[in-house]
């Protein structure tokens, strides 16, 4: 009886330590290192004193689990145990790169060295899921049997993993795997034959039958360099691996149980740089930017240049595993480096499209649209007739508007007849110069998907390169262009009229660029995510679409560009910053509109005196930014330091995104305008000597190439060790003029074409293959950098960086832009501004030519065509933000 006591005294005790066991658990470290030292003691984690599962379900039975988690650490020692036994033997052999050896080798040494980082720590995970990757190790300890066998989900799931690839040293590191090899994976329970006598099935594999030569190379034949250095009694014999698999070591030939039922989980896991490093920063806002690391395709200024493509990889796991527990063993495994796990975003499906309300808002917002285009459409086809042709005078002729028919012929006119109203080169700069942007655009965002981004930085140092790295003076053509255009207008509404209607100034400057903005916002907010698939899509639905459906109202509003500086303040920590961030230059632009009767009407009442006036204005606009970027020693414009993030937000948000220091080139449109209206009313004004006009483009061109080459030596990719600081006065000089300057410079080009002395520049601008694709710029500028969003969440593989193929995405992004633009053209510009036609202005005439810059008659009173964004050509996210 004493004996029975004590046995089931013992009996309760060991029952008791399992429960201790299993209820209670300590945080592993480095889960990597710590399965090591577990394959190489021979041991378990839990003899090892790991107290079991931090995130046990209630339904988890502690002993079912106990002899998972065991034989789990049972198959790890037999597997290293195999690879090692398979590294002895194969270190006299070499296997061809592809076969089915040196496949199978390779995915199973894949699995060891990146289970802790790829799945689930099994101790901390709930019972489906570790039943699940209980088969996964069984399945690759026979992987070889499997294959035989025709199961292939093992090698799949392992094979879609994003892992490290050739060219690290030139940062290819876009560890991001294989979507659709992932999710197209469905795993129901098997029970396999273990049978070692199932002929080899290279053919399967491999595309060529079973006794090709190639399928008999799996080791150096007798004599050649790969026999070099294997000992005489071995060479030119096949090694024991192929007379003994080491993956049957520890069993004997019986079934192959996989008791495991899932769906391939695609899994991507976004780091960001550990707050807890040696990294400073001296602002509490920039401490609050780098908490929240936007998963945006761009270059990075977050972490150093090493470390500049590794922000995210991507593996595969059953879908009865949650992204939670993904990342509470991964947050273990990489515990103390100088990276933190910042999100995990999970996905079943591919392409992720979700069809919620947004969606289906859109769509039916859209259908209406496009019914009341075709209705219109309709109409204006049956009202051609001549006996229907009063019908078009009545009330129908507000729905004609809409029509698709009339509105592409105005948009595909051709005006080859020159005409002095027309300032015909202005087709050529608007496109080129969208161009430009789009081109610059792809440059920055693209080198997030690139696999060589350290290229970049030797790239970026070329003189050549500062055409992308200080390409937002394109921003300033376009501001130029805008105070022409207005000047020109109300100089000629006033002396035409001899009044200035301002009611009608502002009215008209916001039913030109609302409608189309509107249209672009309500796309992309419903629609865009329908479109966009691909490892990304997740995150592009979860920061930007999440920001567009909530900061919309700063595109409306024209006020982004002031409100991007308070974003964290404002809670907008985990989104996109809005649907158009690139509208911040519709923003400034409105701002200067404002404000441009104050700098005008004195010149329109008093001609000698306000000139004066504008020129004042003109030295103040100079003046401002040189003394902010002295006074705050901010960047004199925007570089492409990697580090210094405080410096790069700093200039954004004091200088980059502030009309007071963007009027420059604005002012000198104004005077430019002057220049030409004065130029029609005294024609002796446009007459010029030769040396006048060779002095004239002298000046421009060594102007323009100082202000876009000037800074080469302090604008390239790189670290503020590694890149030269320019010296104060460096600073304010440049900062101050150089976008006045570069204004100038287009200044002259517009003047000296439109009276004549533009030569060849001149008839490459002025022609009139540009006229269409000029009045699509505005458009283009407003669809373009989110349809480059969508496109670079949507891909599927890194890309080599090079000019070539950026050129070459460039003109593909180009194509596509058009397109789209052709349709938010079709849907708001042109029939809002016929619109505005028939209700402010019934009465005008349309025969008279008074366009200040193309030949439609809508656009008689339109103070600017197009406006364009070249805010982002080298802005990260967080800049624009």
């Amino acid at each position: 009886m004493s004996t029975l006591k004590i046995t089931l005294i013992l009996l309760l005790y060991f029952i008791f330590l399992i429960q201790c066991h299993d209820l209670n658990s300590a945080v592993p470290g480095d889960l990597y290192a710590q399965v090591k030292s577990n394959w190489g003691a021979g041991k378990s984690p839990e003899t090892r004193g790991e107290e079991g599962s931090s995130q046990v379900s209630a339904g988890d039975d502690p002993m079912a689990r106990q002899e998972n988690l065991e034989e789990i650490s049972r198959l790890k020692r037999v597997l290293m145990e195999d690879l090692e036994a398979e590294r002895r033997v194969s270190g006299f052999t070499a296997h061809l790169p592809g076969s089915r050896r040196s496949t199978l080798t390779k995915t199973r040494w894949s699995f060891i060295d990146l289970a802790p980082f790829y799945l689930p720590d099994p101790a901390k995970v709930n019972p489906e899921c570790r039943r699940d990757i209980l088969a996964l190790y069984t399945a690759i300890i026979h992987l070889d049997q499997l294959i035989k066998n025709g199961t292939l989900w093992p090698l799949k799931l392992v094979d879609s993993w994003g892992k490290s690839a050739d060219g690290v040293l030139v940062g290819n590191l876009k560890i991001i795997g294989f979507l659709n090899e992932c999710v197209n994976i469905e795993v129901q329970p098997e029970s396999l034959s273990l049978d070692p006598d199932l002929q080899d099935l290279d053919s399967t594999l491999e595309g060529r039958p079973q006794h090709h030569p190639l399928n008999t190379f799996d080791g150096p034949q007798r004599g050649s360099l790969f026999s070099q250095g294997r000992p005489p009694h071995l060479q030119g014999r096949p090694p024991p691996l192929q007379s003994r698999p080491p993956h049957t070591a520890g069993f004997n030939n019986e079934d192959i149980v996989l008791n495991a039922n899932f769906r391939g989980q695609y899994c991507v896991l976004n780091f960001r740089e550990n707050a807890s490093s040696d990294v400073t920063y001296t602002s509490s806002r920039q401490q609050r930017y780098q908490e929240t690391e936007p998963a945006m395709p761009s270059i990075s200024t977050r972490l150093p240049l090493s470390l500049a493509a590794l922000f995210y990889y991507s593996t595969c796991i059953p879908s009865t595993c949650t992204s939670t527990e993904l990342k509470t063993s991964v947050e273990a495994a990489v515990g103390g480096t100088e990276l933190q796990l910042d999100e995990v975003d999970c996905q079943v499906d591919s392409p992720h499209h979700h069809l919620g309300t947004p969606e289906i808002v859109g769509s039916v917002l859209f259908s209406i649209m496009g019914v009341v285009l075709l209705a219109a459409t309709v109409l204006d086809l049956w009202t051609s007739s001549p006996n229907r042709t009063p019908l078009k005078e009545g009330r129908l002729r507000y729905l004609l508007v809409f029509s698709v028919t009339h509105n592409l012929q105005k948009l595909f006119l051709l005006e080859t007849h020159p005409s002095p109203h027309v300032i015909s080169c202005l087709h050529g700069v608007r496109f080129l110069s969208i161009t430009w942007v789009v081109m610059g655009h792809q440059y920055l965002y693209s080198a997030q998907a690139a696999q060589n981004p350290l290229d970049i930085v030797q790239m970026s140092k070329a003189v050549g390169f500062q055409i992308i790295g200080n390409g937002d003076l394109s921003v300033d053509t376009f501001f130029f262009m805008s105070g022409l255009l207005v000047s020109l207008g109300v100089l000629r509404q006033y002396s035409t009229t001899g009044r200035f209607n301002a009611p009608l100034y502002y009215i008209h400057r916001v039913i030109r660029l609302l409608p189309p903005i509107a249209v672009t916002v309500a796309l992309m907010a419903t629609l865009s995510g329908l479109v966009v698939g691909g490892p990304l899509s997740r995150q592009y639905t979860t920061y930007y679409l999440k920001g567009c459906r909530h900061s919309w109202w700063m595109d409306l509003t024209f006020s982004s560009n002031f409100i991007f500086p308070h974003l964290a303040e404002m809670g907008k920590t985990d989104e996109g910053s809005t649907c158009l961030p690139h509208c911040w230059f519709v923003a400034v632009d409105m701002q200067l509109y404002l404000v441009t009767p104050l700098v005008l009407l004195p010149l329109l009442f008093r001609p000698k005196h306000g000139l004066v006036w504008v020129w004042a204005w003109m030295g103040v606009s100079v003046v401002v930014p040189a003394i902010i970027v002295g006074v705050y020693n901010v960047w004199p414009a925007s570089l492409l330091l990697m580090d210094d993030v405080e410096a790069s937000l700093e200039y954004n948000y004091k200088v980059y995104l502030t009309p007071w220091c963007r009027a420059g080139p604005y002012m000198v449109g104004i005077l430019t305008g002057y220049l030409l209206h004065r130029g029609r009313e005294t024609p002796s004004l446009t007459r010029l000597q030769w040396w006048q006009v060779a002095a004239g483009w002298a000046a421009a061109v060594a102007v323009a190439l100082a202000v876009l080459l000037g800074i080469e030596r302090y604008n390239f990719v790189g670290t503020t060790t590694t890149v030269p600081q320019m010296s104060l006065t460096e600073a304010v000089l440049y900062g101050g003029a150089h976008r006045a300057a570069w204004a100038a410079a287009v200044s002259w080009m517009v003047v000296a074409c439109h009276w004549g002395y533009g030569g060849p520049v001149d008839w490459l601008l002025s022609h009139p293959s540009w006229q269409p694709l000029s009045r699509l710029t505005y458009c283009i500028y407003l669809t373009s950098l989110p349809i480059q969003f969508m496109f670079l969440y949507s891909i599927p593989q890194p890309t080599y960086y090079s000019h070539i193929t950026k050129i070459m995405e460039t003109c593909g992004v180009m194509l596509g832009v058009s397109l789209v633009a052709v349709v938010i053209t079709l849907l708001s510009e042109s029939p809002i501004l016929r619109l505005e036609k028939l209700l402010l202005q019934p009465s005008r005439p349309t025969n008279k030519r008074e366009n200040t810059s193309g030949p439609k008659a809508e656009d008689k009173v339109d103070l600017q065509d197009v406006m364009v964004d070249a805010e982002g050509v080298k802005q990260d996210v967080e800049d624009v933000k």
